[in-house]
């Protein structure tokens, strides 16, 4: 599958990648839909056992797109948060494991996308992974603050990541624990892949299996979301 903003690649070793093509990978309809029809396709494919995300260039996402939000008005500002939270569920539930392989900046969303993800490898001197709503003087809904106390540990990485808005370089955000591996530039799709094909191992997980334990273990975020999911 190629478009313009999304690529999906399928390696020997039945591992899926999304490659995410645009300069800033901000989330407007148009990226999301892209994305999604991604994610439909790797499950459509039944020899498929992980998937990772990368981007290009400086950033692995920009976040939210600020000017198509702008374009929104009245209740479609608030379906629209809606089906952004729905996005993220998708990808925190997706039935085989997934690696954020962090190629450069992560801002906001684009840091909640990297965390929706069960593993992180974010290369060095490349960019920052950063929550900085508060500068933007935009609260966390309590969907995105759920996935910050599920996946970033607490205390003061809490603090610095939700709540001072820090940058993370990807030492600064292995050593808090938000990222799994920092990895040489050079290396950062060959570690993705090796840490899923670790997480894999020899015996294989059965999809529904996963994608159920998955949502038990995120289930304070199953209420809050609408997810739009393939017909196989």
């Amino acid at each position: 599958m190629s478009g313009s903003l999304v690529e999906v690649e399928f390696t020997p070793d039945n591992i899926a990648v999304i490659h995410m093509k645009g300069e800033h990978n901000r989330f407007n309809a148009e990226f999301i839909d892209a994305y999604c029809g991604a994610l439909d396709t790797i499950e459509s494919n039944p020899s498929c056992r992980a998937l990772i995300t990368t981007g290009k260039g400086r950033f692995f996402s920009n976040g939210l797109d600020l000017e198509y939000m702008m374009s929104l008005e009245g209740s479609e500002t608030s379906k629209w948060m809606t089906r952004v939270q729905g996005f993220l569920y998708r990808v925190m539930t997706f039935p085989m494991p997934t690696v954020a392989a962090i190629n450069g900046h992560a801002f906001a969303g684009g840091g909640f996308l990297a965390m929706s993800h069960d593993f992180r490898v974010m290369k060095k001197g490349q960019g920052w992974i950063s929550w900085n709503e508060i500068f933007l003087k935009i609260r966390f809904s309590e969907f995105l603050l759920e996935i910050i106390r599920c996946k970033i540990p607490q205390g003061s990485a809490q603090l610095q990541a939700a709540v001072l808005g820090t940058r993370f370089t990807a030492e600064e955000a292995a050593r808090y624990g938000i990222i799994d591996l920092a990895t040489a530039p050079e290396t950062l799709m060959q570690d993705a892949m090796t840490l899923a094909k670790k997480t894999l191992g020899r015996q294989p997980y059965d999809r529904v299996t996963l994608g159920q334990f998955k949502a038990d273990m995120y289930s304070s975020l199953k209420d809050k979301v609408t997810v739009r999911r393939p017909r196989l």
